[in-house]
């Protein structure tokens, strides 16, 4: 998809994926304020500069960002 399409995101989207994962999500975690996608110990894909309040925001006892 092109930027154009999706529109402008206050979290940034950057890193390279790990060799073994081709740009394959696995759990989202958060560190550092940053939400990573795959990889582990600060290397993968992820989303920077994400406030905690957005990943632990909850609906109906579900957090959404986490799943």
């Amino acid at each position: 998809m092109k930027d154009a399409a999706i529109g402008a995101t206050p979290y940034a989207f950057d890193g390279q994926p790990p060799e073994e994962q081709d740009c394959v999500v696995d759990k989202p975690r958060f560190e550092n304020d940053r939400v990573y996608i795959n990889g582990n110990d600060g290397i993968g894909q992820y989303f920077d500069a994400v406030p905690p309040v957005a990943w632990d925001f909850q609906i109906g006892g579900c957090q959404p960002a986490q799943k």
